[in-house]
């Protein structure tokens, strides 16, 4: 029997599943110059559903091009509810919110560089990530040997999405998780 937050671990995933189809389709409408109303509603209405659902506390959306803004929006605030442990409060998201982009560099920076090099023709998506020519035999310990930079790059290469035990588990072993604001 599944518990609750099982369920809404599973809510959540199916969220933001919708989430990065829409925003994926209004990439897709801008690229190939279609624009319909119904389009930007809709995104707008799944933002509003990721902060209602607790995927996510808030979120700034923008679809652009290099001559127009087509969607911009934002939605809840900056924490779950609680003040932030710096400022002390939890303004609301605006279109200005500016926000900490460090693991972006993995998507934006890992995946274009891959691509480029795939696209000369010096990279394979289905080579083995311990193949000698990429990270080598060390890196298939733990029955990591089968993984792919294409199971990578489809984040599907069965790494759990977070550890286990969770950082907020005692088992974890992190002195700061049995504060309600941990130490900075």
């Amino acid at each position: 029997e599944a518990s609750a937050s099982d369920d809404n671990r599973r809510q959540s995933t199916t969220t933001m599943r919708r989430t990065h189809t829409v925003l994926a389709l209004a990439v897709l409408v801008v690229a190939i110059g279609v624009v319909h109303a119904a389009t930007w509603n809709d995104l707008d209405d799944l933002l509003q559903e990721g902060v209602h659902q607790g995927v996510f506390p808030g979120a700034v959306a923008a679809v652009v091009n290099d001559e127009s803004v087509f969607f911009r929006s934002a939605v809840g605030h900056f924490t779950y509810g609680d003040a932030a442990p710096v400022s002390g409060d939890n303004p609301p998201m605006t279109v200005d919110t500016l926000f900490d982009m460090a693991s972006v560099t993995k998507v934006l920076a890992t995946t274009t560089a891959t691509a480029q090099v795939y696209q000369r023709g010096e990279l394979d998506l289905d080579w083995r990530i311990a193949d000698a020519r990429l990270l080598g035999s060390g890196f298939a310990n733990n029955g990591k040997d089968s993984i792919t930079v294409r199971n990578c790059l489809l984040h599907n290469a069965g790494y759990p999405p977070e550890p286990s035990p969770n950082y907020w588990d005692p088992p974890f072993a992190c002195p700061g998780t049995s504060q309600y604001h941990p130490p900075l």
